[in-house]
């Protein structure tokens, strides 16, 4: 009796542990979900997928685009196709001239379940006409929903589809963090349905093309991009689009080439308008300026240069000026977010307000701080 007694205590014990120890996981894991960290980086949504499942998941969803008439230089840009194609091989080669030998030709995806599909504005603009071509060789005729130069996205729709949809997600790119696995699939040249993979190297508020208004958080990756990726999703690794490859490159297939892509918060905030409107309108502050430097940080007595938006210049008339915004005013922050840099207050006006909205701002100015609320104009 003894003995029996002894040799089941230990197991109610161990029973009792081991349900203490699954409640104690249990809820540290409801507590993670349950409790997320504003502007903290977190882990893609999905579970994390294989390079071949990736591929296989996308195939159906990426289509080809191909363009003919309009301006051909603007699809091109400044980008040389001779420029290290020797480091090539021949059949490559062949296949990217023939590509692009006698029109545009990119890359776009299914986003929706209505069939709308999510390219580069370049790839398509002025063109007389556009077809899709689907991952089994079928091909359609598409027309253009909306265009939007700044941000470099179009929409476009294959009237009367006839198919099955298979849209790709679509995830917060400002989880995205350095370091961080992404895959672009595409069509380069003449070649049918590629990947390939890199890594997230940096971010960049800038223009998407030449001469345009600034895109906030662009995506600068080494993934070696070519002309005819352009329009095709960047995914992470667990599918999901986190960005559009954006098809211009610095130093075009040199080495350490860094491809710069536009991020999926712009197609989140852009597509609503471009479906309904064929069109986007920004707002703006009516200023320009810059980041702190060395020198007017420690003239205000600060001890680090993200403290604000330095203002070096005024429309006149504009938003900023009658709302009270004064040249030389460091804006520190926007809505009641804290502004550490200027391409974060784009960042923040662009993807946050619309025009029209009026918005809280508080500036640096003469040692002390002034509050101010700005009524913000529309981007001409």
């Amino acid at each position: 009796m003894v003995q029996f007694e002894s040799s089941r205590r230990p197991a109610r014990l161990v029973g009792l542990s081991l349900l203490l120890a699954l409640l104690t996981t249990a809820a540290v894991l409801m507590a993670v979900v349950r409790q997320p960290v504003f502007g903290q980086s977190a882990p893609p949504a999905g579970p994390m997928l294989d390079a071949g499942t990736i591929y296989d998941r996308m195939t159906d969803s990426v289509v080809r685009i191909e363009a003919t008439g309009g301006d051909r230089t603007a699809f091109l840009g400044n980008t040389d196709l001779g420029a290290g194609q020797d480091r090539l091989p021949r059949a490559v080669r062949n296949q990217m001239q023939e590509g692009f030998a006698n029109g545009r030709r990119g890359t776009g995806f299914f986003f929706d379940n209505i069939g709308h599909i999510a390219t580069s504005n370049h790839v398509v603009d002025g063109a007389e006409a556009i077809h899709v071509v689907f991952t089994d060789g079928t091909f359609a005729a598409a027309e253009v929903v909306g265009q939007d130069p700044y941000s470099n996205l179009a929409i476009l729709a294959v009237p009367d589809l006839d198919r099955t949809i298979a849209p790709l997600p679509v995830a917060d790119s400002a989880a995205l963090k350095i370091g961080d696995s992404i895959f672009a699939f595409g069509y380069p040249g003449n070649l049918f349905g590629t990947l390939t993979q890199g890594i997230v190297s940096g971010f960049e508020t800038g223009p998407a093309r030449e001469n345009g208004y600034s895109v906030p958080n662009m995506i600068l990756s080494n993934l070696n991009l070519l002309p005819g990726h352009a329009g095709g999703p960047l995914v992470n690794a667990a599918g999901e689009v986190i960005g559009i490859a954006n098809g211009r490159l610095q130093g075009f297939m040199g080495e350490g080439s860094l491809s710069r892509n536009v991020p999926a918060s712009m197609l989140t905030r852009v597509a609503p308008d471009l479906i309904a409107n064929g069109s986007v309108t920004y707002p703006q502050l009516g200023l320009s300026g810059g980041n702190l430097s060395i020198e007017q940080a420690a003239e205000i007595g600060l001890d680090t240069i993200h403290a604000g938006a330095f203002v070096n210049r005024l429309q006149p008339d504009g938003p900023a000026a009658s709302g009270g915004i004064e040249e030389g005013d460091i804006v520190v922050s926007l809505g009641g977010n804290q502004v550490r840099t200027f391409s974060e207050m784009v960042g923040m006006l662009i993807l946050n307000y619309d025009a029209g909205d009026e918005v809280s701002i508080r500036v640096l100015r003469d040692g002390g701080t002034v509050d101010l609320t700005v009524t913000l104009g529309e981007r001409s």
